[in-house]
């Protein structure tokens, strides 16, 4: 069935490692003459800091090739793609940190890739100056309003604690603090509907972070009605 589909859907999805779940959904309720040629039109797909990073280049090539396929994955199937405004920060703050160490402690992809010498310090430092601009040069809008949907996300203090309290042993508090910002705003966006299509879902977020995908989606299902038919607030992608 996804052979006949053919879409840039299928191989978006398939670069996914938790969408098991939503190509399910696609071979079960949907047919080849429903999906269109841009089945993601209506949907809102965020990237998170690690895989924007990647697609700007501060992880070496191969990396970047993988991110910006995803990305331009997404774009294809009709999705509109956007970056968090408040990850900026953190991609700025993780830079800098990590370039203020002496060579032999940095730690990262990033550090990673110099050692390589598929990056050096030069171009790192220029991209990190430019960086609203390498990030909309991927195609993704910065979205600032996340914040502002958090009020019909049904996401209060009693889950921000929940998740937080799951994973505080596991993530910095300050990059767990703005995940949570995410979930909010993201199932605001959504506004309180739980999808069994991927293309009626309104939002869905990216990221590189498998607890974080994994302990979201898992409140979730414990907590707002979600079951393994629906379409997760997280995917988690290698």
């Amino acid at each position: 069935h996804l052979k006949e589909v053919g879409s840039p859907l299928v191989k978006f999805i398939a670069s996914l490692r938790s969408a098991a779940i939503v190509v399910d959904l696609i071979i079960h309720t949907q047919t080849p003459k429903k999906i269109s040629n841009e089945p993601l039109k209506l949907v809102n797909v965020y990237f998170d800091a690690p895989l924007t990073m990647d697609a700007i280049g501060f992880s070496g090539p191969e990396s970047e090739e993988f991110a910006k396929r995803l990305i331009h994955l997404a774009q294809s199937s009709g999705a509109v793609t956007l970056f968090p405004a408040h990850y900026i920060e953190e991609i700025q703050t993780n830079i800098g940190v990590m370039l203020s160490k002496d060579p032999r402690e940095r730690r990262g992809p990033t550090a990673q890739a110099i050692r390589r010498g598929e990056i050096n310090e030069e171009i790192i430092r220029l991209k990190i100056e430019n960086l609203t601009g390498e990030i909309k040069r991927l195609g993704l809008r910065i979205d600032e309003s996340l914040p502002d949907h958090e009020a019909r996300s049904g996401f209060d203090e009693d889950h921000k604690q929940a998740v937080f309290a799951a994973l505080q042993s596991q993530m910095p508090h300050a990059a767990l603090d703005r995940d949570i910002v995410t979930v909010a705003g993201i199932l605001g966006r959504r506004g309180g509907r739980r999808s069994r299509q991927i293309g009626d879902c309104r939002a869905i977020f990216v990221t590189r972070n498998p607890l974080l995908a994994g302990r979201v989606n898992r409140h979730l299902r414990e907590s707002f009605g979600y079951v393994e038919q629906h379409v997760p607030l997280f995917l988690y992608s290698t």
